[in-house]
Order: structure tokens, then sequence, then C-alpha cells
């Protein structure tokens, strides 16, 4: 079994809130409260998430977020852990992150 290292971020939106993350493949997209709709560009069909309901992205498209209320939503990407002097390290700078888009909706 090898190590991951697992980076998470919490986004909190208000009802009727739209919002376009950047390209999050290979990533967890969880709704912890409320309900969202999810379109990711380069998938087939949008996504509704209620409360604990996940969806693993796939495609290496934007992905729009709209909240029908206040709603969390946890981002989760793991990774390897790299082994070797430095690896941890290099692991963690290399992670995914997650970039804010101005929303088009």
């Amino acid at each position: 079994m090898m190590a991951t290292v697992t980076q998470e971020t919490l986004v909190e939106l208000s009802g009727r809130e739209s919002l376009t993350l950047g390209r999050l493949r290979g990533q967890v997209v969880e709704c912890r409260s409320g309900e969202v709709w999810l379109t990711v560009d380069g998938e087939a069909g949008d996504v509704i998430l209620g409360p604990n309901g996940k969806h693993a992205v796939v495609s290496n498209g934007p992905v729009v977020v709209s909240a029908f209320k206040p709603s969390v939503l946890s981002l989760r990407g793991c990774r390897p852990l790299a082994v070797g002097v430095g690896g941890a390290l290099a692991a963690f700078l290399h992670l995914p992150q997650l970039h804010l888009l101005p929303s088009t909706h």
C-alpha cells in the first residue's frame, strides 16, 4: 500500500449562487449540506448532489456548481506520496490546486 497526501477545500455557497471552478479532474466533489447542481464540461449529463452526495470528476473541463439553497461543498484530491529525500514536500507542493473562475451563469 502506498501512502497518499489528501488536500481538501471547503466551499460555502448561498442559495441560488453559481460558481465556476477550474479543472478538477481526479478530485471528488462532495455536498456536505444543502443541494447543488454540477455541470462538468466534457462529461455527459449534469449531476445533482444532496447531503453526502459525491461525484468523482473524470473530465478536464471546468466545473460549474449552482446551489439550490445554502450549501457546503468539499473538494478533495489525492496523490501518491513520493519516496526519497524531499519526496513528501514534492508531493505536497504538486497537489491539484483549486482555481476559481468568474461564473458565466
